[in-house]
């Protein structure tokens, strides 16, 4: 990672750019959250059709943003189990603080039911950040596909 950040940075301008932004998608903390994300949404135990299940997780690139998963297992059709996400997503600068990120997220996972790896993910939320003098809104769509070769 620190060579490949190297060769960019020794780009002049454009390595300095993308040296201060790569970090927020490759880096070991980033990629640790978007497995923690993918993976979150397999239970722990066996399940069946309509259970439910809450996952609390937290995602740590740039600041803790703390998302609440309510689950359900809603088809299970061969070994492909079709599991719906709802999730309330909060974060506080600290402990009893208020709240600087407020938002909801929605979304589906197709899982394979004998291997917990994901055929996709696909989720949409919508968050504000409050700062000091105005308030961000956000929507993201976060999509994952496997491909077989």
């Amino acid at each position: 990672m620190n060579a490949i950040l190297q060769d960019i940075e020794n780009d002049s301008a454009t390595g300095k750019y993308v040296n201060g932004i790569i970090s927020d998608d490759v880096s070991e903390t980033a990629i640790t959250d978007l497995l923690t994300r993918i993976f979150s949404v397999i239970p722990a135990k066996k399940i069946k059709a309509q259970d439910t299940w809450i996952t609390n997780i937290t995602l740590n690139t740039n600041h803790p943003v703390n998302l609440s998963n309510y689950n359900m297992l809603v088809s299970l059709n061969l070994d492909t189990a079709t599991i719906e996400i709802q999730s309330n997503i909060f974060g506080r600068l600290y402990l009893g603080g208020d709240f600087y990120i407020k938002g909801n997220q929605i979304g589906e996972a197709l899982i394979a039911y004998k291997t917990g790896i994901p055929f996709s993910y696909k989720t949409q939320s919508e968050t504000v950040t409050k700062t000091s003098y105005y308030d961000i809104k956000n929507t993201e769509n976060f999509i994952l596909v496997r491909k077989e070769k």
